[in-house]
Order: C-alpha cells, then sequence, then structure tokens
C-alpha cells in the first residue's frame, strides 16, 4: 500500500472531565477501595473502564453515578461540579420513615428477578421529571428498563427517571419513581408530579391548608410554592408518587 493510498485514522476525541476523575479517584481511593474492586461494585466488566472516567477520557452513566452514590455515598453533585459535600450523608431511618408516610413503596430491584419469578416483571423507564427546576421534556420513547414487582405494574403506572436534588434524601437525583397516574386527587402530606405552566415537570410533597395549597421541596434549600385552591390547576397533576426504586439496575 502507498503512501497516497493510506487512511488516516482520526484520533477519538475524550467525551470525560479531568476535574471529575480527578475528584472520583480522590473518593475512591479515601474508601480504601481498588479500581478492580470499584468496577466489581458497579458491575463495571472493565477494569479499564474505571480508569478511564479517572483520567477523564469518559464519563459514567447516570445508573452508575446513581449506584456510586448508593454504595459508597459519593454524591454525584460534587463529583461533576466540585461543589457541596464530597458525600452524601444518608438518614436511613427517617428517611424510611418519610416514605411511609408519604405513601411511597421501596423497591429493590435486580435483573435476576425478571428471569427467575414470575412475581417481577421488566418495565420501561421514561426521562423527564424534574426534583429542582422543572424539566421539560417532549420524548416519550423509554431510555431504560428496571424490574419492578408485579403488582406495580400497570397501563396507568409510568416509571419515570428524575433530574434533580429538591427531594433528597427522599428521592435522590437520578431514582426512578412510579407514577400512578389514577391517583390524581390531592391528599395531604403525599408527594405527586405535576406539570408546571412552561410545559415542564416536577415532583413536590403536598400541604393542604384551608385556603391554599402548599407544594414543598423535601431539601430545605428549595423554596416551597402556594397556590390558592382558585388558581390550582387539578389538570396539572399527573399522578401520585407510589413508589422509589432502589438500586435500579436492570
Amino acid at each position: 500500500m502507498n503512501r497516497a493510498s493510506r487512511s488516516k485514522t482520526k484520533k477519538k476525541e475524550p467525551t470525560g472531565d479531568r476535574e471529575f476523575g480527578k475528584r472520583l479517584r480522590e473518593l475512591r481511593e479515601e474508601e480504601g477501595i481498588s479500581q478492580v474492586s470499584f468496577a466489581k461494585t458497579l458491575g463495571v466488566k472493565v477494569k479499564q473502564t474505571i480508569s478511564n472516567w479517572e483520567r477523564g477520557v469518559t464519563m459514567p452513566t447516570d445508573e452508575k453515578m446513581a449506584l456510586m452514590r448508593e454504595k459508597y455515598e459519593f454524591n454525584p453533585v460534587f463529583l461533576k461540579t466540585g461543589k457541596g459535600d464530597r458525600r452524601v450523608k444518608h438518614r436511613n431511618n427517617a428517611v424510611n420513615e418519610d416514605n411511609r408516610r408519604a405513601g411511597v413503596e421501596l423497591l429493590i430491584s435486580s435483573p435476576i428477578l425478571a428471569e427467575y419469578n414470575t412475581n417481577f416483571v421488566k418495565v420501561n423507564v421514561y426521562q423527564g421529571m424534574g426534583a429542582g427546576n422543572p424539566i421539560d421534556r417532549r420524548e416519550y420513547d423509554p431510555i431504560d428498563t428496571v424490574v419492578v414487582p408485579r403488582k406495580y405494574y400497570n397501563s396507568h403506572i409510568i416509571y419515570v427517571r428524575v433530574d434533580g436534588d429538591s427531594m433528597e434524601p427522599l428521592i435522590n437525583q437520578w431514582a426512578i419513581v412510579a407514577v400512578d397516574q389514577h391517583q390524581r386527587e390531592l391528599v395531604d402530606k403525599k408527594i405527586y408530579c405535576f406539570r408546571v405552566p412552561d410545559g415542564g415537570f416536577i415532583i413536590r410533597r403536598v400541604h393542604k391548608r384551608i385556603d391554599r395549597i402548599i407544594l414543598e421541596p423535601y431539601n430545605t434549600t428549595y423554596a416551597s410554592e402556594e397556590y390558592n385552591y382558585s388558581d390550582f390547576e387539578p389538570d396539572n397533576i399527573v399522578g401520585r408518587i407510589i413508589a422509589n426504586v432502589l438500586n435500579p439496575i436492570r
């Protein structure tokens, strides 16, 4: 092959973030775990993947970020921005009790369950629910799948990935929640998905007062919103959050 006929291979551009990688490596080393152990816990088959994350070559998926949070309490916001606490401070007992009061069932997901147990089923997950600022999503194609108990599988129940931290630690960023579209009548202290005027969607806990409705975030760094009953549009209620999928591994 002569020099003129040789094709040049274009070098692939990195898709990662060096600062993210540096922070991830620091947290992993603080935890005292090797790249091999870290990869195994996160379900990553190739150790080189961890190295690529830490060198800023590639970025982990939202699913892997959520798993880092669940397994090691690494704060995704700190990893991405360098802001906030390095680790998420779990308050498991209080959070579990608050979930119970809000009528939110905590579901454990595993791909093996759908293969060997007929009481579990794999369902589609959609993108589009804000737990921070409203998220405007107009795509209706599923972005993922998750395994849930069959009793939580119904045409009026949709599974949506959460984007934002205003409901933390009750509902974490990148969590997958089940929205029952048949439960649209507001009940005090329950959690609902709402449409907002600009066309987006958001999650809030409801407090009903004699003269007004308060939509409250769980994270106190966010402000509540208040509406007079006469100004509140029932059609903006998408449905009640009935379940929060923990460890949402496909």
